[in-house]
């Protein structure tokens, strides 16, 4: 990778990622005290109402910042396309989810639901509203606007669902932050990056070439993601369907930071390669590889510590969904490939691959979701999850394979320096669990995992560095925050004792070019 597009992308990433991580701090925070506010019921009720929404945004998800990232140059009335079409799609899903309002709510037996689905069919319609301006930053690898109307956007619902739970301890409280964190995102869009829309049509052909495949593929990622959800909702108790889904986005939430995260400036640089092969596959390995080293320690970390984490986060009343946490959080490994794959073949303009990826994730999941939770209950949800998300991960590894020409087994040998690292961490934790009591309040809690966590960091840090540098130092992450230090803090009397000792000098092997 380029030095030049290399320190872009990674201070879009490390920017971005100060942006999601405070957004998530948001969500996390409105998810606490909605917990305790607010019954497994309650949440089963919205994430019914809520899985509808998602499954018609997605159907009706137009790539607009993936379009413009193919194009040289990009004209105001680009923008303006891009904008009128975004809002005539967020028009278009409120008008399906309040026409579908009522059948919903007879299917699902509820008659709460006809108000709440259209309720929450503004947030759509909410976002396509943005500013113009907003479609252009991600090909300019400017994060900086979005990211921070985004953490606005958070902290507006937070405020607003927190006091509305507070104070009615009604399920409206979790619709009124769906609503609140669109509204206030648009507003903050144009007071940072400000531009007047125009409502104009004029290259409508060009984003309909990539709307076309889009569409059928985001209809069977929706489908694939709120199936069980849905199937629950009919199925089961809505309890039972709070628990699930409540426990299974808590698992995700550290996950979808990271890659929400990563993804706009890895598709970035990953498009900039587009003519070049070699050097296409050298940035995506470094970036597979880097990706997880980040995301191996947090979901092993999570699913060793699922029981303190929900008891802490939703109260000791959720700790029947402790399974349904452990095997989320686990999936996220396989999970890494599967969404590196999705970012490259977005970056590589493949809408009909990404049609295919999900209709094969698709042909498998739902048959086999629909059967386990028939037979098991949600217990079935979790088995079907597995042998779905394992399977996608697969599939991904082939498709990468037959794009960009790096073999399978080269792939999976990608995450060797985490699994080394990760396996000397899973040890000391257990170590750690032998040495440390835990007791049963919440402040108990709280100091038991201020007492492991950090432990745990600290050995995986040590532990991955000490492979990378037995590895001979090869290019990635290891090697672009070693680079930083020494340079950000190159007279530092501590840096100086690392130079005289060859410790912080930079990799031996060339960079990317």
């Amino acid at each position: 990778m380029k030095s030049v597009v290399r320190h872009q992308v990674a201070k879009g990433t490390a920017l971005l990622g100060g942006a999601r991580a405070l957004s998530r701090g948001f969500d996390f925070i409105t998810l606490i005290i909605l917990a305790r506010y607010l019954t497994p019921t309650d949440f089963g009720l919205v994430a019914i109402a809520l899985s509808v929404m998602q499954i018609a945004e997605a159907v009706m998800e137009v790539p607009t910042n993936v379009a413009l990232l193919q194009l040289r140059t990009v004209s105001r009335s680009h923008l303006n396309s891009a904008f009128t079409i975004a809002l005539l799609r967020g028009v278009a899903i409120a008008a399906i989810l309040c026409a579908m309002a009522m059948p919903l709510a007879y299917f699902f037996e509820d008659e709460r639901l006809f108000a709440l689905i259209c309720a929450i069919s503004l947030a759509p319609a909410l976002r396509g509203l943005r500013s113009p301006k907003d479609f252009l930053l991600f090909k300019q690898l400017r994060f900086w606007p979005d990211a921070l109307a985004d953490v606005f956007g958070k902290f507006c619902a937070l405020a607003i669902a927190g006091m509305l739970a507070v104070q009615t301890g009604s399920y409206w409280a979790i619709a009124s932050a769906t609503i609140a964190s669109p509204l206030f995102y648009v507003l903050a869009t144009y007071a940072l990056v400000p531009m007047r829309p125009r409502l104009t049509l004029r290259h409508f052909a060009f984003f309909w070439s990539f709307l076309s495949w889009n569409m059928a593929a985001q209809t069977m990622s929706a489908l694939n993601w709120q199936a069980d959800r849905v199937l629950l909702g009919k199925l089961a108790a809505q309890a039972t369907v709070g628990l699930y889904a409540t426990t299974r986005d808590l698992a995700t939430i550290v996950f979808k930071t990271m890659m929400e995260t990563i993804q706009k400036p890895m598709m970035s640089a990953l498009a900039r390669s587009n003519q070049q092969p070699t050097r296409q596959r050298q940035v995506y390995g470094v970036a597979i590889a880097s990706v997880l080293s980040i995301g191996l320690p947090i979901a092993c970390g999570q699913a060793l510590l699922a029981v303190e984490l929900i008891e802490l986060v939703l109260g000791p009343q959720w700790l029947e969904a402790t399974i349904v946490f452990q095997a989320v959080s686990l999936l996220l490994i396989p999970g890494l490939y599967s969404h590196m794959t999705l970012t490259l073949l977005n970056a590589l303009g493949k809408p009909k691959y990404i049609f295919n990826r999900n209709l094969w994730d698709f042909l498998l999941r739902v048959p086999l979701t629909i059967a386990c939770v028939v037979n098991f209950g949600w217990l079935g949800a979790v088995l079907a999850l597995i042998v779905a998300d394992l399977f996608l991960a697969l599939l991904c590894l082939h498709l990468t394979r037959k794009i960009i020409g790096i073999g399978i087994i080269e792939q999976l040998l990608c995450a060797g320096r985490g699994l080394v690292s990760v396996t000397v961490m899973v040890a000391t934790v257990f170590w750690l669990r032998q040495i440390f009591e835990r007791g049963d309040s919440e402040l108990e809690i709280i100091v038991y995992l201020l007492k492991i966590i950090p432990l745990a960091a600290i050995t995986y840090c040590t532990a991955h560095w000490a492979v990378w540098r037995l590895s001979g130092r090869p290019d990635g992450l290891e090697a672009l925050v070693t680079q930083t230090i020494s340079r950000v803090a190159r007279d530092k009397p501590f840096i100086g004792w690392l130079n005289r000792h060859n410790l912080a000098d930079k990799p031996r092997t060339q960079e990317l070019k």
